[in-house]
């Protein structure tokens, strides 16, 4: 397994502990509501930011048609 491809792996799953850590129950009419809404970014970020490594090195290994 390639490192960049991991490390993109890891950001993912930091992302999603992180979404984990701050959620709230639900409330009216809502179905997700966080704590911390800045977590909850930072966590969105963090895994579309791992996403786009892991996509864009396997379509640059050639992986990915």
């Amino acid at each position: 397994m390639d490192f960049i491809i991991l490390l993109g792996i890891i950001i993912i799953v930091l992302g999603v502990l992180v979404m984990m850590v701050t959620p709230r129950e639900r409330t009216w009419g809502s179905v997700y509501r966080s704590k911390n809404p800045a977590m909850a970014a930072t966590a969105v970020i963090l895994i579309i930011i791992g996403l786009v490594i892991v996509i864009l090195k396997a379509w640059l290994n050639g992986q990915v048609s």
